[in-house]
């Protein structure tokens, strides 16, 4: 597989979710390597044979937490955006990956395999020289998708299906001062690095309208603090005040309330829905005394104007019938986080 160098992402915009391309960076190497040191490598190395590998990754996000870098990741973002002539959400802050001598960085796989949505595009950007063992190989996206049916179709496991397509996976060695862009149809990884050093680069997410990304979150995994979307717009109109119950006596007794919290604050997360008050339900008491003060508090709001219930699951509770029909009579939606249902 050849990737393409081009000047400008506009020309090639359609083509990033079929293909790989490579371009400059917009902005200028010296800075990126003035940020992290010019002896990358030989820091990392140092690092590691005192301490631990986690101890160099650390390094490298304690530089990206600089505002000289932040500075950098903006003017990226915003070039990208010029670039593209396309508004985008992008992920906040970008990963750091080291691929040790004689490792890998990771097997191959798409994309949507490890949780990403099929309207992302990765942006890879390497901050050391790269051979052919320590950068990113890739296969073609017709051999990717006859891989992908193949690995459903007769159930593969990683070590069998890499076998089968070993022989289609190309080294990717691209300049430093470069990016190479590759999407979901692109199948990738990496091999054994032979090298005596290691490998260092950075990469992030970028998804442009209908903005499927999988298993993450707007707002959270991907934002678009630096220039206004459509759908950041599109969130701040949905958004719902909701009124939160943590609480174990049935099934789920053995979550605690962080656990609860955690499941109620994703699901809302998913739904737009701003917990404004969280209650705990009474204990040894079967007959629901704070949720019932608060259907009550509800009563002279308008229907649609009354504040939802999200509880972690209606296994939390001995019985969940008395709850559903309370909120049911009462126009009250009760959601369940963990079923990712509304039962009312």
């Amino acid at each position: 597989m050849q990737v393409v160098h081009v000047k400008n992402l506009s020309s090639v915009r359609e083509e990033l979710y079929t293909k790989s391309f490579t371009s400059e960076l917009p902005v200028p190497f010296e800075e990126l390597q003035e940020i992290f040191g010019l002896k990358l490598r030989e820091t990392i190395q140092e690092i590691e044979s005192r301490e631990t590998k986690s101890s160099a990754v650390a390094y490298l996000y304690s530089k990206a937490k600089s505002p000289e870098f932040k500075k950098l990741y903006n003017q990226i973002l915003l070039s990208l955006r010029a670039m593209l002539d396309k508004d985008f959400i992008y992920q906040p802050n970008p990963t750091f990956r080291i691929q040790w001598p004689g490792q890998r960085a990771g097997f191959f796989h798409i994309d949507s395999w490890v949780g990403h949505g099929p309207s992302t595009i990765n942006i890879w950007i390497p901050l050391t020289d790269l051979t052919d063992t320590s950068t990113v190989w890739m296969a073609n996206n017709e051999d990717t998708n006859a891989l992908k049916k193949q690995v459903i179709e007769s159930k593969l496991k990683v070590s069998e299906y890499e076998k089968i397509i070993a022989d289609k996976m190309y080294p990717q060695v691209i300049p430093l001062g470069n990016f190479m862009t590759f999407n979901d149809n692109i199948l990738h990884g990496s091999v054994k690095n032979d090298d005596s050093k290691p490998r260092i680069s950075f990469d992030f997410r970028i998804a442009m309208s209908p903005y499927l990304i999988g298993a993450k979150k707007i707002g959270i995994d991907y934002v678009s603090d630096i220039f206004e979307t459509e759908i950041q717009s599109t969130q701040r109109l949905v958004a719902k005040k909701c009124k939160t119950i943590v609480f174990s006596e049935g099934k789920l007794a053995h979550l605690s309330h962080v656990t609860q919290r955690a499941i109620i604050g994703d699901f809302c997360n998913q739904r737009n829905l701003v917990p404004e008050i969280e209650g705990s339900e009474f204990y040894t008491m079967d007959h629901l005394p704070q949720i019932k003060e608060w259907i009550d508090l509800e009563q002279d709001k308008k229907v649609d104007d009354r504040l939802p219930i999200v509880i972690a699951s209606r296994e939390c509770f001995e019985s969940d019938t008395e709850i559903i029909e309370l909120c049911s009579q009462n126009g009250i939606k009760l959601y369940d986080a963990l079923e990712n249902l509304q039962l009312c």
